[in-house]
């Protein structure tokens, strides 16, 4: 066993070694022409500011321009003051309009903003440009890191509040992820690591990781957890869901309005016990969980190589290529961990407390579905244990319960039937949008192949084709976000039947 090791990490050493190797000579081939800090700013401009933003922008400076001409003309301005006061009123537009499109919008306040997903990995894939115009070593690869997190038990939140309240819960989750005075950020700062936390849409946040020295995945399995502990420890997020509260009860244990006028309909007497019923299926108190994965960037070389062996080494391969491989195998890998971990920690809590798992349990159909069986399965085990102590005996009772034992089974296996045909509705969703995401993939892939040889030849063809690639990468991410929603949902179905 310990061979087989060595010899697998002996791979992976020479692996990274060819693909070091292969990102110096692409860059020094890409590195003629502008300096590196020119390709960064252009780069990050054309990919932020599509047609339409940068339209915006000539005409606002347009505006501010004619403001100063006059202002320039009235006051007698010198040529120098006027060129110098007009660049100044371009790069503060242009700064203002960065800032806009950097931080996401719906989970940013103005006392807490959050990077958008976009600003992370535009970082990620310049800071390894830089690295590489600085005569780098392997070992500075193994610096870099992403962290995938995904908030558990979301769409339950929702069930018992609102989607403003499911906002600010969120809001409150960017608050602990972006603090550089709380404890896991400070341990990091500690140990030379920066952090760039991002919201990528919905209840998904990334983590862009930097360090001065190596960081292993021992440190990213750390950092995880200890964020996870920041969050369920969280007194301000606890509080944002309060179980005892007669209004959450009937906004979870009642969704339908016909539930909610039937209810209204009750004596007060029977609308306690009701509401006693709903308390009984939820957990002591709220508790919010984080499901979390990561990689480190010599992971995502590693796997960037295994999926394309020849093309990293091929004669139509450049820098930007193979940089785009590495990142997107970087981040690939740890949003897989992430979801391996989310179903592997969500059964660990069913095991620790059922009614936390049902609360987290997506679907309130499933949920309901999920709540009949477990009382059934109660049920029969009662009658079996009855009718086992019985059959040893004359006693008469023992041919009642036989049938009510029948009966129930029955009872069960209908409830099954019911559940079966929502599993497989989700199973069949999932695998259309699993083949509509390797869809686009690949024609991004062939888009960005061609957006890398309009660079060397027509520049405004370029930016078309980059304007025309971002927007799939719009729509892959809400497929993607669909895809998981899909695979909770079947998951939760799954593990009920």
């Amino acid at each position: 066993m310990l061979e087989a090791n060595d010899q697998q990490s002996e791979q992976q050493s020479q692996i990274l070694e060819q693909v070091f190797a292969r990102l110096k000579e692409l860059h020094a081939a890409a590195s003629e022409g502008r300096s590196d800090e020119e390709r960064i700013q252009a780069g990050m401009r054309d990919l932020i500011l599509g047609a339409t933003t940068l339209k915006a922008k000539q005409a606002l400076i347009a505006v501010e321009l004619h403001k100063l001409l006059e202002q320039a003309d009235t006051e007698k301005w010198s040529a120098a003051r006027l060129a110098e006061e007009m660049n100044i009123i371009r790069k503060d537009t242009t700064a203002q309009i960065f800032a806009e499109n950097w931080y996401e919008s719906t989970l940013s306040t103005a006392e807490h903003q959050i990077h958008a997903a976009t600003y992370g990995t535009n970082m990620f894939r310049f800071d390894l440009r830089m690295k590489m115009a600085n005569n780098p070593t392997r070992e500075d690869l193994q610096k870099f890191g992403i962290i995938m997190f995904d908030v558990d038990g979301l769409r339950s939140f929702k069930d018992c509040t609102s989607h403003a309240e499911t906002t600010r819960f969120l809001q409150g989750v960017v608050r602990i992820l972006i603090n550089p005075q709380g404890p896991t950020r400070k341990r990091l700062a500690d140990r030379g690591i920066d952090v760039i936390p991002m919201a990528t849409g919905g209840d998904e946040f990334v983590l862009y990781l930097k360090g001065n020295s190596p960081i292993s995945q021992p440190m990213i399995d750390e950092i995880i957890t200890s964020f996870q502990q920041e969050i369920s420890s969280s007194a301000e997020l606890q509080k944002m869901l309060n179980f005892d509260s007669e209004k959450t009860l009937i906004q979870y244990g009642l969704p339908s309005s016909a539930q909610r006028k039937n209810f209204a309909k009750m004596e007060r007497t029977e609308q306690l016990e009701t509401l006693k019923k709903i308390r009984a299926t939820l957990p002591e108190k709220f508790i919010p969980h984080i499901a979390g994965g990561g990689a480190l960037l010599t992971e995502g070389i590693a796997l960037a190589a295994e999926k394309d062996e020849h093309d990293l080494q091929g004669t139509d391969e450049c820098f930007l290529s193979l940089r785009e491989k590495i990142v997107y195998s970087t981040i690939d890998l740890a949003e897989d961990r992430q979801t391996t971990n989310k179903e592997s920690d969500k059964q660990k809590r069913r095991r620790i407390d059922e009614r936390q798992f049902q609360f987290e349990t997506r679907g309130s159909e499933a949920r309901k579905l999920q709540e009949h069986i477990n009382v059934l399965e109660k049920e029969i085990a009662s009658v079996r244990g009855q009718i086992g102590s019985l059959l040893g005996t004359d006693d008469p009772q023992a041919c009642p319960l036989q049938e009510q034992m029948t009966l129930l089974t029955q009872k069960y296996a209908s409830m099954r039937a019911q559940f079966a045909p929502l599993i497989e509705r989700e199973r069949k969703e999932l695998e259309q949008l699993t083949e509509d995401i390797v869809f686009f993939e690949t024609f991004i892939k062939s888009m960005r192949s061609q957006y890398e040889r309009l660079l060397q030849s027509d520049r405004t063809e370029a930016l078309a084709a980059q304007e025309h690639i971002s927007a799939l990468e719009s729509q892959i991410e809400t497929m993607r976000i669909r895809k998981e929603a899909r695979l909770a949902d079947f998951s939760s179905l799954a593990t009920a039947l």
